[in-house]
């Protein structure tokens, strides 16, 4: 019996640092930690894993596009959105749950043809590419991430909670500012503890960067379906000289 005891303790312990090995695991209390990483905080990077479709998680979208419109001249592009996804952390909790954070960003470039096919003598209309479009010819980048923990029970069921919203615009070239920041964010789905179907919204006005606390509202946690949705709007006015421009962008998150 000792020996059988010895063995399945040497297997044990064989088995935990193979583990730690592989995925760099550590154990918290009341379940085990199977991976994590830090959030990568350069933009330049993300912005080069999106275009390059990298991506630790493929991700349903729908509405993908930005707008920009010219105020004085009404005249509007669609430009394209890039995203990457990061997978943050895993934990399996002592109930068996897998609870997995993630972190998906998504990068609207405007380029200085962009403004011009609104405001200026370039045609109007169509999609610019964010893809094609060289970095040295970007005025303007409209950048957010949505932080949310997707939980999946021993039978399959999955859920997703919503925790943070982030973000940023960036000026890219000389005179460009911006003024009446916004962020319009929504949720769509069959919420966990039962009941029909939510769809809260709010707007938060928004600083230069910004913060924002879901997990402050109270928005409960919703099912994986066909009609679930974590939906964002970014919205800002840039202005340079005597131009000014309107810029949106939605990004809706189906699982």
């Amino acid at each position: 019996m000792k020996k059988l005891i010895l063995l399945g303790s040497l297997f044990l312990a064989i088995f935990l640092v193979n583990t730690e090995k592989s995925y760099a695991s550590n154990f918290s209390e009341g379940g085990v930690t199977v991976y994590k990483k830090e959030k990568i905080e350069d933009n330049q990077l993300l912005f080069e894993r999106a275009k390059k479709g990298v991506t630790d998680k493929r991700i349903n979208n729908i509405k993908q596009k930005g707008v920009l419109n010219s105020v004085e001249k009404d005249r509007s592009i669609e430009i394209d959105i890039l995203e990457t996804t990061e997978l943050l952390e895993k934990i399996i909790d002592a109930d068996g749950n897998e609870i997995t954070s993630y972190a998906t960003t998504y990068f609207v470039p405007i380029t200085e043809d962009d403004l011009e096919a609104t405001a200026g003598t370039l045609a109007a209309g169509g999609t610019s590419t964010s893809g094609d479009k060289s970095d040295s010819t970007f005025s303007a980048t409209g950048i957010t991430t949505m932080h949310y923990t997707v939980v999946t029970d021993d039978s399959g069921n999955q859920y997703y909670k919503w925790s943070r919203q982030t973000g940023t615009w960036q000026a890219l070239t000389s005179g460009i500012t911006f003024s009446n920041r916004s962020v319009k964010l929504n949720q769509l789905g069959y919420p966990i503890g039962g009941g029909g179907l939510v769809n809260p919204t709010k707007t938060e006005s928004v600083s230069h960067s910004y913060d924002i606390n879901v997990a402050s509202y109270g928005w409960v946690s919703i099912f994986r379906g066909g009609s679930s949705i974590f939906g964002a709007k970014p919205k800002v006015t840039l202005t340079r000289g005597s131009s000014n421009w309107v810029f949106e962008f939605d990004h809706n998150m189906t699982f």
